[in-house]
């Protein structure tokens, strides 16, 4: 599923707080459910810090196949949203 996927590492410090936000944790689990206090929310980068000290950084210590991420919590990591393009980052 979705094989032509890459990734792009951007320090957190190099990204502009006012076009940046945060799903704690994956977006289409944090937006689809309301059963805990970080659901159905956006954060803003300003937010992260006192997320994690809050509910701690998600932990993927076991594999969790994507194709069955509905049999658990599937909390595996803070989604970070940019609206713009970064600083330095040529498209």
């Amino acid at each position: 599923m979705n094989a032509d996927q890459s990734e792009l590492k951007i320090p957190l410090s190099e990204l502009d707080p006012e076009t940046t936000s945060l799903t704690y944790p994956d977006s289409f689990i944090a937006l689809s459910r309301d059963d805990k206090p970080y659901f159905n929310q956006v954060f803003l980068l300003s937010e992260m810090s006192e997320l994690v000290e809050r509910f701690g950084v998600p932990d993927n210590n076991h594999v969790v196949p994507y194709e069955r991420y509905w049999e658990t919590d599937f909390e595996l990591y803070i989604e970070v949203q940019l609206w713009d393009i970064p600083p330095g980052f040529k498209a």
